[in-house]
């Protein structure tokens, strides 16, 4: 355990009077390598992690201290069953985020904020009593109703004519697809999950909030999709998908049962663009689905942009 714990070099850790919070400058040893190799994970994954993590200059100090923490975890656990609740984990890492990529039309919360904080979706308390006939969009996404999407990109548009529908629409088809697949939420979204329409209340006095307010939910709103989408329960990139199905099917047969089973419990939050046979449009699902068992070889998925 004192050789893993060497991987944090303490000679190199510096505290921010600001933050106070320690940012750690790393050192790929060979205890850290050779700890990894113990643990019992197909070797296309443990290579990847070395790849990726341990002998890649750009790893951030973030990603190096989360593959510590697992492995020192798993290394502690290892005569426990915990010790493959931090395999799990560890697996779930690499595919789900170490070496998995956010798909293009994601990428516009980083790269057209300013367009999200200009055109979505916004409903308010007030409107709807004017005309109780008009669906409350919040509801109607909470109740996974499918008529969601389409009446809150309508309603977009009445609320700007130039709104650019083509880049919220694959972002509220993956929302929506999450929220009617809960067994794929590794974070659940839960009854009052933030949703992509912002519904804003109306004060004590039964008056629209002020537009300070209002404008501080909706970037809440916005960060929270994106985490949703992102973070808590992210889409596989298809070569990341297809390599995850390949070794939940322990492809090679070089798994014996205990560590391919690890890769199927994590392959349950899998899901990811797929082109259907009859050549419809790209579609969204799950790697343990039922879409899946048409295909008589191997899945063929989408790069969504």
């Amino acid at each position: 355990m004192e050789n893993i714990d060497k991987y944090i070099s303490t000679e190199h850790t510096h505290i921010s009077l600001q933050s106070r919070k320690p940012h750690f400058s790393f050192t790929v040893n060979m205890s850290i390598l050779q700890a990894l190799r113990n643990i019992p994970l197909h070797a296309s994954t443990t290579a990847l992690i070395e790849k990726r993590i341990l002998l890649n200059q750009h790893a951030t100090e973030n990603e190096k201290l989360r593959l510590h923490e697992l492995v020192k975890r798993f290394t502690i656990a290892r005569k426990t069953t915990q010790k493959n609740k931090a395999a799990e984990e560890l697996i779930y890492m690499t595919y789900f985020h170490w070496t998995n990529t956010v798909p293009a039309y994601l990428k516009v919360f980083e790269t057209r904020y300013d367009d999200l904080l200009n055109y979505w979706p916004i409903d308010k308390d007030s409107e709807h009593l004017k005309d109780k006939k008009v669906p409350i969009l919040r509801d109607l996404w909470l109740r996974n109703d499918s008529q969601a999407i389409q009446l809150t990109l309508d309603h977009m548009s009445k609320q700007d004519p130039n709104c650019p529908i083509d880049m919220f629409k694959p972002i509220f088809e993956q929302f929506q697809f999450l929220m009617s697949e809960p067994q794929l939420q590794r974070r659940k979204l839960g009854k009052t999950a933030r949703v992509p329409a912002l519904l804003l209340p109306m004060n004590v006095l039964g008056k629209d909030i002020p537009s300070c307010r209002a404008n501080n939910l909706l970037k809440e709103q916005i960060n929270d999709v994106k985490t949703i989408l992102t973070i808590d329960n992210p889409i596989l990139a298809p070569d990341v998908a297809q390599d995850l199905l390949n070794l939940s099917n322990n492809y090679d047969h070089t798994m014996n049962r205990k560590i391919s089973r690890r890769y199927r419990l994590v392959s349950k939050y899998g899901y990811s663009w797929i082109k259907p046979c009859n050549g419809d449009k790209p579609k969204l699902a799950s790697l343990c689905g039922s879409e899946f068992t048409s295909y008589l070889e191997q899945p063929e998925f989408e790069q969504i942009t």
